[in-house]
């Protein structure tokens, strides 16, 4: 399999970037691929810590530190290896150029928004300004949908199809087991310890990573 590089980013936090990636590594690393995650955000570096909480040796994906976009020439070669390549990106407009140089060299993109409609005009906004004019394949993935609600998903996927914006199938649910995976140190996709709402929150991003993987078989 040729190296794919997936950059997952939104300028705003707390939209399950670092989550997606943790998770959707997880998920294909159990496939058999092997994975590699960047965590590129130096000012928070949650990506990092979170493997600092699993431990290394529990994680079934390698993790590397990459914030200097100088260093990106040589991307390629740090990504030699592997099957698959995460880039958790900073939620910071700051770090735009940080971004770009990223989504430069990536083989797809996933813009992580939440269903909350505040969260989608910006989103729109910044795949206009920033992903798209990359020139790369990409796609929506609605995150953080309280499933109680179900006109939200509805609502955002209406909104993204008027715009003309690609959107997974898979949505990922709001689940407690998330917000908790960092503190047990483990990512729900590959947790021993799985209560039934852990079980239906892994099978999200099981949904995501086959559609992921579908949707970059074809480049």
């Amino acid at each position: 399999m040729t190296t794919r590089i997936i950059t997952v980013c939104n300028q705003k936090g707390g939209v399950g970037k670092t989550q997606s990636v943790g998770e959707l590594a997880t998920v294909c690393a159990a496939t058999g691929k092997r994975v590699l995650a960047i965590d590129a955000d130096s000012t928070q570096g949650s990506l990092g810590a979170w493997v600092g909480q699993v431990g290394k040796d529990a994680t079934d994906f390698d993790i590397a530190l990459l914030t200097d976009p100088s260093d990106l020439d040589g991307i390629r070669e740090i990504a030699e290896g592997y099957d698959l390549v995460f880039i958790d990106t900073p939620g910071s407009r700051a770090q735009n150029d940080l971004v770009d140089a990223f989504l430069r060299v990536s083989d797809f993109v996933l813009v992580t928004t939440e269903t909350d409609g505040m969260s989608l005009e910006p989103a729109d906004r910044y795949i206009d300004e920033l992903v798209a004019p990359a020139g790369k394949p990409y796609a929506v993935l609605l995150t953080k949908w309280d499933a109680r609600r179900p006109r939200k998903e509805a609502r955002a996927r209406a909104f993204f199809e008027e715009v003309d914006k690609p959107v997974f199938k898979s949505v990922i649910r709001s689940y407690s087991a998330f917000a908790d995976a960092y503190e047990d140190g483990v990512f729900v996709t590959s947790s021993p310890r799985r209560t039934v709402t852990a079980h239906n929150a892994a099978s999200d991003y099981s949904k995501a990573a086959v559609e992921l993987l579908s949707a970059i078989a074809t480049l």
